[in-house]
């Protein structure tokens, strides 16, 4: 199913490039492309892979955004994974954020509102570890954090 559903999406990619069919618009455009034998009693809603949904809808632009993303992530997990000053909580928002993705390639988890926060989490633990790094003080582990009220 899964691989019909990717073939149809990849027909819609190449006959709507470069503008894609507009953000959301993948349900409705999908049945277009439909064949009578592909039709079964599964109503197909998302194409099961959010990086084709994506390009799909978003054309070329998305597909630069997508690389872009992508990019970034793995700077940023490189970084965190080399550093001696990561916490091990920017350690693990790599691995959930990777889990994620991968789970992406076959489905569409970030749809739903739970996972997409823990993403956002994620994506906000790694990020502080694209600024220059902090300088750990003598006797010091890791640079210690405070927060400031008031």
């Amino acid at each position: 199913m899964r691989s019909t559903i990717w073939t149809t999406t990849g027909q819609i990619i190449s006959n709507n490039l470069p503008f894609g069919t507009g953000l959301g618009s993948f349900e409705q455009v999908y049945h277009w492309y439909e064949t009578a034998g592909d039709v079964t009693h599964h109503y197909v809603n998302h194409a099961h892979n959010d990086y084709l949904e994506l390009v799909a809808e978003l054309g070329a632009g998305g597909f630069i955004l997508l690389v872009l993303f992508l990019a970034w992530w793995v700077v940023a997990a490189f970084r965190i994974w080399s550093s001696s000053l990561a916490t091990p909580f920017a350690r693990a928002a790599t691995i959930a954020s990777a889990a994620i993705l991968a789970h992406s390639i076959v489905d569409f988890p970030l749809r739903t509102a739970a996972i997409s926060a823990i993403f956002a989490g994620c994506m906000g633990l790694m990020s502080r570890h694209l600024r220059a790094p902090a300088v750990a003080k003598p006797g010091e582990i890791r640079p210690t954090s405070h927060v400031r009220l008031g």
